[in-house]
C-alpha cells in the first residue's frame, strides 16, 4: 500500500515524506484527544497544510495560525513461517490547538474509508 504525506510551508515550498522524517519537524507532545490524555508527535515549525495519502485515499487540511498538526501511521505485524514484517494499514492525522485535538482524521487501508471529527 502506498502511504505518504506532503507538508507545505507559507513560502510555497513543500516536502514529501520520502525526503524527510516527521520527527525532524515534530516532538512528542501530551494532548487531550477525545477526552483522554494521549501522546502524539506534533509539529514544532509553522506548516501551512498537510496532504495525507494512503492506499489511494487522501485528504488535505490547512493548518490555521496557532495550531499544530500531528500525523502517524498504524500497522499490523504479520507472522509468516520464520518471517515477521510490519504492514502499514492506515494513517491518522489532525489539528491541535492549545493542547487539545480539535480535528482528527483516520484513513483506513483495510476498509478503504476516511473517518474523522471536528470539535
Amino acid at each position: 500500500m502506498k502511504s505518504f504525506y506532503i507538508i507545505k510551508f507559507d513560502d510555497g515550498t513543500s516536502l514529501h515524506s520520502d525526503m524527510i522524517s516527521w520527527h525532524a519537524y515534530a516532538k512528542k507532545t501530551k494532548v487531550s484527544r477525545r477526552g483522554k490524555k494521549s501522546l502524539v508527535y506534533a509539529s514544532v515549525v509553522p506548516i501551512k497544510s498537510i496532504l495525507v495519502h494512503h492506499n489511494g485515499i487522501e485528504r488535505e487540511i490547512d493548518i490555521p495560525e496557532g495550531c499544530q498538526v500531528f500525523q502517524s501511521t498504524y500497522s499490523r505485524t504479520i507472522f509468516s513461517g520464520d518471517k515477521i514484517r510490519d504492514e502499514v494499514v492506515g494513517r491518522n492525522f489532525g489539528l491541535i490547538k492549545d493542547g487539545v485535538v480539535i480535528e482528527e482524521y483516520n484513513i483506513s487501508g483495510e476498509t478503504g474509508t476516511i473517518t474523522g471529527f471536528k470539535l
